[in-house]
């Protein structure tokens, strides 16, 4: 078990204090991190690190597509499993989300040195959006305010990268997946850089 599983038990525990939380639980022929019972409907949930989507060649092996495995457990339980993305701030607004779904939900990148340029899974920008909109965690069009400073409640610094890339604009390329399209930049990149 991960450090940021622990950090997310607790918000979970927070956030569903009644439910029952179940951690490594077993199906088919992996552990999945949690499985939350509230109010007897049953979730599982799956905290994604960098190391889900970027290529860990050193040890030979290639990161697959995140939804293959959320398929396998509708499959085998009927259940949703909700890929929580790293990118996706680890809070109790969030978790509330993964029963609540139409709750706004925040994203954040103003640690990680992982950047979606990176990313090795298959169709890295479609898959980004899809885990990025199960936590409703989209702004003003786009997800660029991940790496902002915070402009509301929330207390964060602005990612180191925003400023690297207001002094070399060939630094954005870091804040697009490789297939991401030309013309969708507004969607990837911080405000300060849209045209």
């Amino acid at each position: 078990t991960s450090f940021d599983e622990y950090v997310l038990l607790a918000i979970l525990k927070k956030a569903f204090p009644q439910a029952i939380i179940e951690q490594q639980v077993r199906i088919r022929n992996y552990r999945i991190d949690f499985k939350i019972t509230n109010n007897g409907v049953t979730k599982y949930v799956e905290f994604d690190g960098p190391s889900h989507f970027i290529s860990q060649s050193k040890k030979g092996k290639e990161p697959e597509d995140p939804f293959i495995r959320v398929n396998e457990v509708r499959e085998e339980t009927g259940c949703e499993l909700v890929r929580w993305p790293y990118w996706i701030q680890r809070c109790s607004q969030n978790a509330k989300i993964i029963f609540y779904s139409s709750l706004k939900g925040y994203g954040a990148l103003w640690t990680t040195k992982s950047y979606f340029s990176d990313f090795a899974i298959p169709h890295p920008a479609e898959t980004i959006k899809k885990l990025t909109r199960r936590f409703n965690a989209e702004n003003d069009g786009g997800i660029g305010y991940f790496y902002e400073a915070s402009n509301d409640l929330r207390k964060k610094p602005a990612h180191i990268l925003i400023n690297r890339s207001l002094k070399n604009k060939d630094n954005l390329k870091y804040f697009l997946p490789p297939d991401a399209g030309a013309d969708e930049s507004y969607y990837w990149i911080p405000k300060q850089f849209w045209k």
